[in-house]
């Protein structure tokens, strides 16, 4: 930049000779984490910082251009419009240019962070997956679409894929009889339902709508909700409904104090929010909070940390809840590329119950193995 402004002014028109330049590619040779590439490679902070370098001179460089050339090409050029003066035209002219810059910055921003996310979630380089499930009504294809800017909340993660696929198991299978896939046939309303964290995907209140007929609020933080709204009204106009059945998204912002919007419920889904055991205490008293008192919860998450699931496990122990009750266990698969690396991690299914509450169905612990129950015993259980 100090380069082109030392250059000789031209004596005659006091102009300064247009100089080309080409912006500079922005690309960096990043060695694949697998030999195979099965794994995306994710920039260091090294590289990152490289590439914002190169970002800001790539602006600098067009700025330059464009001011050489007398502005941004003809076809984006502003037109005169009424009174509208030289000044005027010149700061809609850098506007314009600002708005394309950041453009390209956000959307260089969404490939860093699902290249990042892509790291625990394969899938979250996709900008849509589909999921095909077996319903009472048929075989039916969800398409999700995934927006890698809303973070975590913009994927659809495995561990949601894990807990629909059970609902839709229990509903069409053998194990109808389980309590988390029926309602009492003379229930006077609905299987009243919660999710907690549904993310734009919101898939298992889709399913418990489908395949039980609930009624199904899907909760997740302001800045989802948007996306998650358009998307399940997107996927119920396919869906043939009982009466009574439903989804509908609701802000809800984990705490200790607050209370999820519309309870108690018979039931309540949570898939892959363990991730953080920072939010673990807020998550228990919202999970606790919501059910009622002969309600259950259904967990799906991804093993990672079995120190912090354990301690999440304990906190729901103090606050009556438990002993967790095994589901369904989906082991790793082996990359499409490469077997020796897994394409994501196991992933369980776990009931919790109010200590006491009755758990029919094949395998439930029994009024006895209950009020002997220890939160460290169980937890001991479940992990060893």
């Amino acid at each position: 930049k100090a380069a082109a402004t030392a250059h000789r002014v031209d004596g005659r028109t006091g102009a300064a000779p247009a100089r080309a330049m080409e912006p500079q590619a922005l690309q960096l040779a990043h060695r694949p984490r697998c030999a195979c590439g099965c794994v995306p490679a994710v920039p260091s902070l090294f590289e990152m910082a490289e590439l914002r370098a190169a970002r800001k001179l790539q602006k600098e460089q067009r700025r330059e251009q464009e001011a050489a050339s007398g502005g941004p090409p003809e076809a984006e050029r502003p037109r005169a419009a009424g009174g509208a003066s030289e000044a005027d035209l010149r700061r809609l002219s850098e506007l314009m240019v600002a708005k394309r810059d950041l453009e390209r910055e956000v959307e260089g921003q969404r490939q860093l962070r699902a290249s990042m996310l892509a790291l625990f979630e394969p899938g979250a380089r996709e900008a849509e997956r589909r999921v095909r499930l077996a319903l009472p009504q048929g075989e039916v294809e969800f398409v999700i679409k995934q927006d890698a800017n809303l973070a975590q909340g913009g994927l659809l993660w495995e561990s949601g894929i894990v807990l629909a696929r059970y609902l839709a198991e229990q509903s069409v299978g053998p194990a109808m009889s389980a309590p988390t896939a029926s309602a009492p046939t003379s229930a006077p309303r609905p299987l009243r339902v919660l999710e907690l964290g549904c993310g734009v995907a919101a898939l298992p209140s889709l399913v418990a709508a489908a395949a039980l007929g609930a009624d199904v609020v899907a909760t997740d933080l302001p800045e989802v909700i948007p996306r998650a709204t358009i998307g399940i009204e997107r996927q119920l106009a396919g869906l043939a409904l009982r009466a009574g059945a439903g989804v509908r998204a609701a802000e809800f912002v984990w705490s200790e104090d607050g209370t999820p919007p519309g309870g108690p419920f018979d039931m309540v889904l949570c898939a892959d929010v363990l991730y953080d055991s920072s939010l673990h205490s807020a998550l228990c008293a919202a999970i606790a909070g919501a059910m009622h008192e002969d309600g259950s919860a259904l967990l799906a998450y991804a093993v990672r940390d079995a120190a912090a699931e354990a301690d999440f496990f304990a906190r729901l122990a103090a606050r009556g809840l438990g002993p967790p009750r095994e589901l369904k266990v989906e082991g790793p698969s082996p990359g499409a590329n490469c077997p020796d690396r897994p394409a994501r991690s196991t992933v369980r299914v776990v009931e919790l119950r109010r200590r006491g509450a009755p758990s029919a169905g094949p395998g439930g612990a029994s009024e006895g193995a209950e009020a002997a129950w220890s939160g460290a015993a169980a937890l001991e259980g479940l992990y060893l």
